[in-house]
């Protein structure tokens, strides 16, 4: 993993942050791994002004469609440059749903399917205030014992990526929550990224290469032109191991 993508300071940031280039990430799941596109949904009105969203049942407003829309063109993008997905899941909340219906469309995969597992963490009585409120709650008598902790997250989006990537012959896309993708990559890089680190845009784009022994973290938060060429490179890089006879050694 190279840390020199990440930054030093230890305020949060937007930054796209590559943890293994695309020929490494191609060598992965020519190896055994799945490639897996966790998607954070489009915006919803509670992004925009910060208001901390669990489970509630808050819709896209009218900038995440268009921003869903746009990340179903991208993905269609990525299927001209010979990207395949077997399957596109979705949180089971409205916002989710909605985006992934775009990108399966593009993907031609119908409608996308719905797995609990990828459900935003639960904020408990923090869920709905804003970074104010929460910093006050804070204040007032610390953490809150009733969230989801970001190591049980983390290891619920782990066995969500297994179950998802089981028997998968290409790619599997995700549609899920900036929470959950944050928690994910906390845990699996030790902190380095995810939580306290890095705010994933609205449909962000954040892949792992998943297999039974771990979850290897790829890339956080592409968006865009960043994500398709990595994508192009991968995908590059996956039809040269074929046409050389195979797998790599990892």
């Amino acid at each position: 993993m190279n840390d020199s993508y990440l930054k030093s300071n230890s305020g949060i940031t937007k930054t796209p942050v590559i943890l293994c280039p695309p020929a490494g990430a191609a060598h992965l799941t020519a190896g055994g791994r799945t490639l897996v596109c966790l998607v954070r949904h489009g915006q919803t009105d509670w992004n925009t002004v910060r208001r901390l969203q669990g489970r509630e049942a808050v819709p896209l407003n009218e900038k995440g469609i268009e921003q869903a829309r746009a990340c179903g063109e991208m993905f269609a993008k990525a299927k001209e440059y010979g990207f395949s997905a077997s399957r596109c899941l979705t949180s089971p909340l409205g916002r989710a749903v909605d985006t992934a219906r775009f990108i399966a469309g593009a993907l031609g995969l119908g409608e996308p399917e719905s797995a609990d597992m990828f459900i935003e963490r639960d904020y408990g009585a923090l869920s709905g205030l804003t970074t104010e409120e929460r910093r006050a709650v804070y204040l007032a008598g610390g953490p809150n014992p009733e969230a989801e902790p970001v190591e049980d997250a983390g290891a619920r989006m782990k066995r969500a990526l297994v179950d998802a990537a089981c028997g998968a012959a290409d790619a599997v896309v995700a549609v899920t929550h900036g929470g959950v993708i944050n928690a994910l990559f906390s845990v699996i890089t030790s902190g380095r990224t995810g939580t306290g680190k890095n705010f994933s845009e609205n449909c962000g784009v954040s892949l792992v290469a998943v297999g039974r022994d771990a979850t290897i973290p790829l890339a956080y938060g592409l968006t865009g032109d960043i994500f398709l060429d990595y994508i192009k490179e991968y995908v590059k890089e996956r039809k040269r191991l074929r046409a050389d006879g195979g797998a790599s050694t990892e």
